[in-house]
């Protein structure tokens, strides 16, 4: 069985990202699908993890505002 985690921003260390690191402990090989990924702002435990952003990342401003780019969401 495959397994890949999806979770729509990854730029603060907030309950939600508490619960993802919870679960990721339970399936250490599965990727993490996200919208933005900030690793500066976000748990360590994050830093070693398989984590795959959207294009978006890539864009100007795309980690700092990416609420900005709602309508391509």
């Amino acid at each position: 069985m495959k397994i890949a985690f999806v979770h729509d921003f990854l730029v603060q260390n907030g309950g939600a990202e508490r619960v993802l690191r919870a679960l990721h402990a339970l399936w250490p090989d599965a990727p993490i699908y996200t919208i933005v990924h900030d690793p500066k702002r976000i748990h360590a435990d994050f830093k070693t993890k398989d984590i795959r952003p959207s294009f978006l990342q890539k864009m100007p401003f795309g980690v700092s505002r990416y609420q900005w780019f709602l309508p391509w969401m």
